[in-house]
Formats: C-alpha cells, sequence, structure tokens
C-alpha cells in the first residue's frame, strides 16, 4: 500500500502501523499537551509528534528499504488531510478533529472538551474583532 494524494484516514492508520491498542482520550491529552508547549505543528513538527506519540511508525520506517519513503509520504497525507484550510499548520482544532478519524470508535463521538474553546473562537472570528458577529457564520 502507498500513500498518495487520495489516501485516507484508515489507509494511513494501516501504513503508519498505529494500532487499536491506543486510548483515544489519553492520546488526544497527551498530544494536545504538548501543543500547548510547541503551539501550532508544522509539517515537522508534527511528524515528531506523532513519532513520538507511535512509535512503531519508527519500526515500519525501518522495517524494508522503502520504509522511510513511506512514512515521509504517508505523514505528509496526514498532515494535509488534519490541515483542511492548507494554512501550513495543524492547530489544536485540527489535531483534535483529525484524531476522531484516527480512532474509529471515536468516529462518532462529539469533540471532547480537550480542544479548548479559544481555538473554536478564533476559527470563528474572521474579522478578528473580539466577538463572533452572525455575519461570521
Amino acid at each position: 500500500m502507498q500513500a498518495n494524494a487520495r489516501t485516507n484516514f484508515d489507509e494511513l492508520r494501516k501504513i503508519l502501523g498505529i494500532n487499536d491498542g491506543y486510548n483515544y482520550e489519553e492520546v488526544s491529552e497527551f498530544m494536545l499537551k504538548q501543543m500547548e508547549i510547541s503551539g501550532d505543528l508544522t509539517p515537522n513538527s508534527f511528524r515528531q509528534l506523532f513519532m513520538k506519540t507511535f512509535p512503531e511508525i519508527s519500526k515500519v520506517a525501518t522495517a524494508s528499504k522503502d520504509g522511510k519513503y513511506l512514512i515521509e509520504e504517508s505523514m505528509n497525507c496526514l498532515f494535509n488531510l488534519m490541515d483542511p484550510d492548507k494554512d501550513g499548520f495543524v492547530d489544536s482544532l485540527e489535531l483534535g478533529i483529525g484524531l476522531t478519524k484516527i480512532f474509529p470508535s471515536k468516529r462518532e463521538s462529539k469533540l471532547t472538551n480537550r480542544v479548548d474553546s479559544a481555538s473554536i473562537f478564533s476559527k470563528m472570528d474572521f474579522n478578528e474583532q473580539g466577538a463572533i458577529f452572525l455575519s461570521d457564520v
């Protein structure tokens, strides 16, 4: 299986070796706490955070001669899927939404309160006046 622009979350999860043994709440809490320290994720910091959170990604990278390339391409695809506004960063809201798509058991659940309300507010305050107006929604 090879990652490309049409690759979806399920396929990337399999390519990256992210198994069902992870607890969504623990993973999202850990990753969001890391983001509080580092801020929005660039492609490089995104890759580093995922490799720190899911050590099996490194195992996939070294499992074959094409493993490193496959992981790099897969991580790029995953970043692009989690950056729907294409601003070159994954913020906490985008990460929270993306994690619900990586963990199948959470697909139908609401976003947890771990995704801070300030991120949601800032996404909706398009004119940056510190308020959300009907014209913003």
